[in-house]
């Protein structure tokens, strides 16, 4: 006879109770053909709510009345690659439909919607996991477990971890950029173009090493590369900027690939 604690019982009886809420959602293509009119948009209705985070962002703006975006994040979901994962933000924007009295009594409607993708790192890319996309048959489920984890972060800082990239693909390409120049840094011959003519370069260096965290990638972007067979790589968005130049060699970018490295610091006046 199984000796159950009234705890152990109760988190059974969750699990079973959460299993079967995400079960109930799943459907199949037979299912929908079955579904009326009425029924399809309650479905649809019903899933989108079901993959968006709660959110508080209504209203952050410095405006006095409602105008302007709020936002949500989709549950994180994993990309093809291993360690990569992706989250939509979705932003719903609001208008005034009055135009007298106190502008925080104006009443707004929402009207658009906008979205954007962003990536974060829940570890460090491997070279394999990019060549495994390559392999016959492979195949990724968005679904896979370690996503979870990014959807975690730091008390009131939605944000952290996470960057932007014009695709995954661009966004691996940042994160091995990213190693790459945490281990270009550490030999002492090489230097940040922009601490060479710094008057202390040595303390220059340590504080730009400071920003390479795989946590403050910010953005991924390609640049013009200065000659052929290199490629040029810029991360970062507000504060730290990063020019990547480096040898073209078709595989993910390593320290000897690094011919330099420019940095910028922007200060953001609001």
């Amino acid at each position: 006879m199984f000796n159950w604690s009234g705890k152990a019982l109760g988190l059974v009886l969750v699990a079973g109770i959460l299993i079967g809420a995400a079960a109930d959602r799943a459907i199949s293509r037979r299912d929908v053909q079955a579904m009326s009119a009425g029924a399809k948009n309650k479905q649809y209705r019903g899933d989108l709510l079901s993959i968006l985070r709660p959110s508080t962002s209504l209203y952050t703006s410095q405006r006095r009345n409602l105008e302007g975006d709020a936002w949500v994040h989709t549950r994180a979901s994993a990309t093809q690659y291993q360690s990569l994962c992706q989250r939509d933000t979705v932003l719903l924007n609001y208008a005034p439909i009055e135009k007298g009295g106190r502008a925080e009594d104006r009443r707004s409607l929402p009207y658009k919607l906008e979205s954007t993708r962003s990536y974060r790192f829940v570890s460090p890319p491997k070279p394999e996991y990019a060549a495994a996309t390559g392999e016959e048959g492979y195949e990724r489920s968005p679904f896979a477990p370690e996503c979870r984890a990014a959807d975690k972060f730091p008390e009131n800082d939605e944000w952290y971890g996470w960057f932007e990239a014009p695709s995954e693909e661009l966004a691996m390409d940042g994160g091995f950029a990213m190693l790459a120049i945490q281990e270009w840094a550490k030999q002492p011959a090489n230097q940040f173009s922009d601490c060479i003519t710094d008057g202390d370069p040595a303390r220059c260096k340590t504080l730009v090493e400071s920003a390479l965290d795989m946590n403050m990638i910010g953005s991924v972007a390609a640049c013009s590369p200065d000659k052929p067979g290199t490629i040029c790589l810029q991360l970062g968005k507000y504060i730290n900027l990063f020019t990547i130049r480096a040898r073209q060699t078709g595989k993910p970018m390593t320290a000897d690939d690094i011919i330099s490295v420019d940095y910028e610091s922007v200060i953001i006046v609001t």
